[in-house]
């Protein structure tokens, strides 16, 4: 042998050993993690349980897996650990009572550095910049603002009353863009009077860029992070996501600079929004809005597109095939707001206290078929031990919505739908045998809304557009099954945010005394809709 094939073949030798070295290395690194953290489905070296990971209903997998290694188990995609959590009081202690240590987010490259520049509340990590932004967020969706924004939803609903009763086949329709309408003339002071917005469509058209962005698996460089440093000529998966953040980007800020345009002609009598609020702030120094860059600052009411609109399309649509598949429900909620409503006026905020049935409804939508079934991932900003477990630094702990809303201790017969589970005991209607068990106090009564630091900020203005919706609904119809259509209750499609699939059913205005208070009630609602200028 020469030397230069002695060379050669000891310097590939010595390559090959120290790749196996260091593939040896982050194995038992790997199985001390997995060793101290709790156990789960067994995961294969660097794969983890890729494997197991159906593309469809996955949400249902974590809830099965639960029954089998417990409340709180760990999977692996690749070499990182999910935490997976569906007892509420687990969820608790961790997300709530640990809340410094657990309200971060997981690293998302490419949807949060390269196509949100760092811009996005959602994904950013637990600290000052994240704080900003929601203490800026929370000054117009904390509970005193809330009165404020009833008229509009109140208006919003009877509207979308009035279009089903002129063309019942439209409802799903209806439901899109009274969502969507409420979400803009809060972040706005404008509304979406059609679906053919062009500011809605192109709303519509960067959410699912973000979805596809964020979906599981779209790029290498979440499991590789290194990827990220690589020269461009490498990294020409770079361009389309910094691309779209760019158009994004402009997109907002031409949202804020309607809203100045408002101000500045005092176009109609501009009704309290959310970017007027931060303006306001950034003009007066205050609560840090002027240190926040442009396309940063108009991100913000953004987010109330990305929270609200298909959370609140999904859970209205899940409450249509609920009445339509548990008519029980339907009339015994009908008779409640019957009794204390009658029929010469439509339901409105006022009667909330009053009706309890509507508003155990409410919550067992949520927790039947919560929209985000998923839950939104925490990851902890540094190591902790809970229970003997040791959990390191940037480990994601996942709330699973359906496995906490599915728990049977907390919900027994998970399966049913049942509002009376939410009523208090002393309501005749109440049914020991479902009762929902309170979840720990700070915490909504499911787990829909996230927990902890990071719960949903909006949850109380959510809530309110569902019960004027529904209650407006079941006051003015009979939803019944269309003739010939078969319904699936577990029928849902969607990513991070489910829906039903489409399906029909018929809408049947009650009596013709309630015809007649939609007309009248449509006539006022319209004065308070004239007050926001539609978004052409």
């Amino acid at each position: 042998m020469d030397v230069f094939t002695f060379i050669t073949v000891h310097s590939l030798l010595v390559g090959l050993w120290a790749i196996l070295a260091i593939l040896l290395f982050l194995l038992l690194s790997d199985i001390y993690t997995w060793y101290h953290l709790p156990r789960g489905p067994f995961p294969l070296p660097f794969i983890g349980n890729i494997l197991s990971i159906t593309p469809d209903k996955f949400y249902v997998r974590l809830e099965q897996w639960s029954h089998t290694y417990g409340p709180i188990y760990t999977i692996w995609i690749g070499r990182s650990p999910r935490i997976i959590v569906t007892d509420p009081e687990i969820t608790s202690d961790l997300l709530s009572r640990r809340g410094s240590k657990y309200s971060s987010r997981p690293r998302m490259i490419v949807f949060g550095e390269l196509f949100n520049n760092g811009a996005s509340v959602a994904s950013l990590p637990y600290g000052h910049a994240w704080s900003l932004r929601r203490k800026l967020l929370h000054n117009s969706l904390k509970s005193s603002a809330l009165p404020a924004y009833k008229p509009r939803q109140e208006a919003e609903a009877m509207n979308l009353i009035a279009d089903i009763e002129k063309d019942s086949s439209s409802w799903s329709e209806g439901i899109d863009r009274f969502a969507a309408s409420v979400v803009f003339s809060l972040a706005y002071g404008r509304r979406i009077a059609s679906l053919d917005s062009k500011a809605l469509k192109n709303r519509q058209f960067l959410f699912r860029i973000a979805a596809k962005i964020m979906a599981p698996g779209a790029y290498l460089v979440e499991t590789f992070p290194f990827f990220l440093h690589l020269p461009d000529f490498l990294s020409r998966w770079k361009e389309y996501p910094l691309r779209m953040g760019r158009e994004l980007a402009a997109f907002d800020i031409s949202l804020v600079n309607a809203v100045k345009k408002d101000l500045k002609e005092e176009k109609g009598a501009i009704q309290i929004n959310l970017t007027e609020t931060l303006l306001d702030l950034k003009k007066n120094g205050e609560a840090g809005a002027g240190t926040l860059s442009e396309a940063h600052f108009a991100a913000i009411p953004a987010t109330l597109f990305g929270a609200g609109s298909g959370t609140t399309t999904s859970t209205l649509h899940s409450a249509v095939k609920a009445f339509v598949t548990h008519p029980h429900v339907q009339k015994a909620a009908q008779a409640e707001i019957d009794n204390i409503v009658g029929k010469h006026r439509s339901p409105t905020f006022a009667d909330q206290a009053s009706l309890p049935y509507i508003e155990a409804l409410v919550k067992e939508i949520l927790r039947w078929r919560p929209a985000a079934a998923f839950g939104v991932p925490h990851a902890t900003s540094e190591a902790d031990v809970y229970n003997g477990y040791r959990i390191p630094k940037g480990t994601v702990v996942w709330p699973a919505a359906w496995g906490l809303n599915q728990n049977a201790e907390y919900f027994p017969s998970p399966n049913t739908f049942a509002p009376e589970r939410y009523l208090s005991e002393s309501d005749p209607r109440f049914d020991s045998k479902i009762a929902a068990k309170p979840f720990p106090s700070g915490c909504h009564p499911h787990a829909s809304f996230g927990f902890g630091r990071r719960a949903c900020a909006g949850a109380d203005l959510a809530t309110n557009s569902l019960f004027i919706v529904i209650a407006k609904l079941i006051w003015a119809f009979d939803v019944k099954p269309a003739e010939g259509e078969v319904y699936d209750v577990d029928a849902y499609e969607g990513g991070m945010v489910l829906r039903p699939k489409p399906f029909k059913c018929d809408f049947v205005v009650r009596d013709d005394q309630q015809r007649g208070v939609l007309k009248t009630e449509m006539i006022e609602a319209q004065k308070v809709l004239d007050l926001f200028p539609p978004f052409e």
